[in-house]
């Protein structure tokens, strides 16, 4: 299963068509917040089930502020993050993410990417694709594969 994931698009589809164009066949998309446009024209691009949550300047979006469910045998939560200090630390993050047994846990707000794997629990940011706040300023977004086995894997790219 091949998922796509992006975050903080703030209104500058440009980026995400150009992410189309490339990742072909993808069985699931998922935007971490801040999408800054009708989602329905998010929704007109893509083909299979999407899971887009509002970010802090969604404001009368009608979007989620959260989106939990299950990719496999694991248990995911969707949040842009502003809620929980991500900028500060991801702590918080990861003791939600214990307390409530989720596997995964995506989120977006820091325009950084982040991977990484805590005793189970995957933090998982994909940066942003139109406003990087990076050293190097690469607009990033995260592919995601599960295998028939049930292993995940997380790879960065760069538009």
């Amino acid at each position: 299963m091949k998922i796509l994931i992006v975050s903080d698009t703030h209104g500058n589809i440009y980026p995400l068509k150009k992410v189309l164009e490339v990742e072909k066949d993808f069985d699931m998309f998922i935007h971490c917040g801040d999408v800054g446009v009708d989602v329905t024209e998010i929704y007109s691009l893509i083909d299979c089930p999407c899971h887009i949550i509002a970010g802090n300047n969604d404001f009368f979006s009608g979007l989620p502020r959260e989106d939990i469910f299950s990719i496999g045998n694991n248990k995911v939560l969707v949040t842009h993050g502003h809620n929980y200090g991500v900028y500060l630390s991801y702590d918080r993050l990861y003791y939600l993410a214990v307390e409530n047994g989720f596997n995964i846990v995506m989120f977006g707000h820091t325009h950084a990417p982040h991977i990484e794997c805590s005793n189970g629990v995957w933090l998982i940011n994909p940066g942003s694709i139109s406003l990087p706040r990076t050293a190097d300023r690469k607009m990033t977004y995260i592919i995601m594969d599960i295998d028939d086995l049930g292993a995940v894997n997380f790879e960065l790219k760069n538009i």
